[in-house]
């Protein structure tokens, strides 16, 4: 072999390994990062849990008859700052909320009466054979509505209250408002909704939203040992 092809054939071995270094370092630096990456993601969703956990006890002690007899309005509890109770009967229930009550839902979206016929009857029609939604979400693909035509749906429904009304006293100011097309104050609006829209108020299922977003629902069934968290998010 001569000079030249030997310093050729040494360029091309150097090169070679080169290549096979970068590949395994490569792999090696992709792997650790996605590592860190999934560690990162492991603590904070730990840490996320925990906080819900830690909410959901404190509920879960606490009992309805605490609840009931608080002088204060359930939502606003001094014992939980930064942590909003809503009880669920003081929302539109999308499995069994009378008909009236859901076409006024949708009209103050401002929806077209065409749209929301449409919809209304697609709902009916799909709970005509028992099925029942699984989550407030649900109602988009349902109905054909999707979600930037429903904005803030999740603060107004639930599938936990089970009613065909709702508590207007435990309803929040913005669904009253929205289900009324007004901007009055919240003592006028609860005499304004249809009597026969009004169902009774319950503190059983309560949605809880904590001031970072976290969402629990819990079904406080007389202590701890008869209560349970039935959704998170």
């Amino acid at each position: 072999m001569t000079g030249n092809a030997r310093s050729g054939y040494a360029l091309v071995v150097v090169l070679f390994s080169l290549v096979v270094l970068t590949l395994i370092f490569g792999t090696a630096s992709t792997r650790t990062l996605t590592h860190i990456q999934r560690n990162q993601t492991n603590r904070l969703l730990a840490e996320r849990l925990t906080t819900k956990a830690a909410m959901a006890e404190l509920l879960l002690a606490l009992g309805p008859q605490t609840l009931l007899e608080s002088k204060a309005q359930v939502w606003q509890l001094s014992l939980l700052q930064g942590v909003t109770l809503q009880p669920a009967t003081g929302l539109v229930d999308l499995n069994t909320a009378h008909p009236a009550l859901l076409s006024l839902l949708l009209e103050g979206y401002g929806l077209p009466d065409t749209t929301i016929r449409k919809a209304l009857e697609a709902h009916q029609a799909w709970r005509r054979h028992g099925r029942k939604l699984l989550r407030v979400s649900d109602f988009h693909r349902v109905t054909g509505l999707t979600a930037d035509m429903l904005p803030e749906i999740e603060n107004y429904a639930t599938i936990y209250s089970g009613r065909t009304g709702i508590a207007a006293t435990q309803a929040p100011t913005r669904l009253l408002q929205h289900l009324l097309g007004s901007d009055d104050q919240r003592e006028a609006l609860v005499g304004q909704i249809d009597p026969a829209l009004v169902a009774s108020g319950s503190v059983v299922n309560l949605h809880m939203i904590g001031e970072t977003g976290m969402q629990a629902v819990l079904h406080l069934g007389g202590g701890a040992s008869a209560s349970r968290v039935l959704g998170m998010k």
